[in-house]
């Protein structure tokens, strides 16, 4: 296999095929030194950025009880099953207040097109200040069964487990 090889490398560029008896030239080639020359950044991205698995675009019927028991057939989640992730934007925030152990997490109720959920961003309870009530947000978040359905009601609901939140207006 090296014959044929070296017979195709010296092909056409001396017309020594290697088939007259005489061995092709072979040269040798070093290629450059390019240990010290960076020709591109290499962008690294934080190791805990995932991508969102669904943009919400109709929460009053994709956000319900039934979705999270769906959702959660998928269980257990873990580092090779990994929760999804949801993202839905325009909500706007009607309260806010820290809640958990010298308030740590900041809970929030969020409201779009009539339809109303309430959130916990964990270890974000410093942060209150940053989401002032009425102001318009874009959330990223998992699902959770509410702890405490409002009173009066019977039905089961969920709970936004919030990843991120980003104020937009």
């Amino acid at each position: 296999m090296r014959r044929q090889r070296v017979s195709w490398q010296g092909n056409g560029r001396n017309g020594n095929d290697g088939g007259d008896g005489t061995e092709p030239t072979v040269e040798a080639v070093v290629p450059p030194d390019l240990t010290g020359v960076v020709t591109e950044q290499e962008i690294f991205l934080p190791t805990y950025t995932r991508k969102v698995d669904r943009v919400i675009t109709k929460p009053e019927t994709q956000l319900t009880y039934d979705a999270y028991t769906k959702i959660s057939q998928l269980a257990p989640f873990g580092a090779g099953n990994p929760e999804p992730i949801f993202r839905l934007d325009g909500l706007r925030i009607t309260r806010r207040w820290v809640s958990g152990p010298e308030g740590r997490h900041l809970r929030l109720r969020l409201r779009i097109n009539g339809t109303q959920f309430h959130g916990t961003y964990f270890r974000a309870g410093s942060q209150i200040e940053s989401f002032s009530e009425g102001a318009l947000v874009n959330v990223i978040f998992c699902l959770e069964p509410a702890w405490n359905p409002p009173e009066g009601e019977g039905r089961k609901d969920v709970w936004l487990k919030i990843m991120d939140i980003e104020v937009v207006g």
